[in-house]
C-alpha cells in the first residue's frame, strides 16, 4: 500500500499592523476614542491615574487602559493584552501614555511602542504549530489521492517537497513558492500547490506570518 508522510517545519515572521485606516492615525486628542465607554472612562477615571499609563483601542471600539505600573513598558504590555482579549483579538493601538497622546510623544517613544505591539502579538497570538498542523491534517487525504493517482504513470515519484508561504492576518495563503522537489512531477507538483493556495488558517492579530512545509511521500 502508498503511504503519504507528512512533516512539518515551522518558520514565523510576523508583524503587527491593522489595514484600518484607524490603527494607522497618530492619535491627536480625545476624539480618536470610538466607543462612549471608552471617552467616559479616559475622562473620568484615566486622567486622573498617577504616571506608567497607558490607554489602548482597536478599530472595533473595544478598549482598555492601565495604571500604576513601575515602568511604561509594563504598562503597554498590559493594556495592549487587555484590548486584544476585550476586542476578541482584533488589532488594538496604543494611544495615549502618561495623558500624553502618540502625535504629541517622540519619535523614540513612538517607535518603541510600535515594536512593543510587534512583540506581543508575536509572542502571545501568533499560530500554533498544532494549529498550522490540523489545517494540513484536513488535506492529507484529498493530497495522498493525487498522489496515488499519478503513481500510475510514474511508479517512481518518491521524496521530499518543500514549499514556503505567507499567511495573512485572514487567514488567507499569498506568495506560495515550491522551494524543492523530489518528486521530479511537475503536473503532481502543481495541482499540491493550487490544493495548499485555497487553504484558510483563520483570523489572526499577525498582520503575516511566514511558513515553510514538507512533504514527504514514499510507496510501500
Amino acid at each position: 500500500m502508498n503511504k503519504i508522510y507528512i512533516l512539518v517545519y515551522l518558520v514565523l515572521l510576523t508583524g503587527c499592523s491593522a489595514s484600518q485606516k484607524l490603527l494607522d492615525e497618530t492619535a491627536k486628542d480625545k476624539t480618536i476614542l470610538i466607543s462612549k465607554s471608552a471617552l467616559e472612562s479616559y475622562e473620568k477615571k484615566y486622567i486622573e491615574k498617577s504616571e506608567n499609563k497607558a490607554f489602548a483601542q482597536s478599530y472595533t471600539g473595544a478598549w482598555a487602559w492601565r495604571a500604576n505600573f513601575t515602568s511604561i513598558e509594563h504598562a503597554v504590555k498590559a493594556v495592549y493584552l487587555d484590548c486584544l482579549k476585550n476586542s476578541n483579538y482584533k488589532p488594538c493601538k496604543i494611544v495615549n501614555i502618561n495623558g500624553e497622546w502618540t502625535s504629541g510623544l517622540s519619535s523614540e517613544i513612538v517607535a518603541n511602542v510600535n515594536l512593543s505591539e510587534v512583540e506581543l502579538a508575536r509572542e502571545h497570538f501568533k499560530r500554533q504549530p498544532e494549529e498550522i498542523r490540523k489545517v494540513f491534517d484536513e488535506i492529507k487525504k484529498d493530497i495522498f489521492v493525487l498522489y496515488l493517482e499519478e503513481l500510475k504513470s510514474h511508479p517512481t515519484a518518491k521524496g521530499k517537497l518543500n514549499i514556503k508561504f505567507l499567511v495573512m492576518s485572514d487567514g488567507t495563503v499569498k506568495n506560495l513558492e515550491l522551494i524543492r522537489s523530489e518528486l521530479g512531477v511537475s503536473s503532481l507538483e502543481e495541482k499540491i500547490l493550487s490544493v495548499v493556495s485555497d487553504l484558510d488558517f483563520g483570523t489572526s492579530v499577525i498582520n503575516s506570518e511566514e511558513i515553510t512545509y514538507t512533504f514527504t511521500f514514499f510507496p510501500e
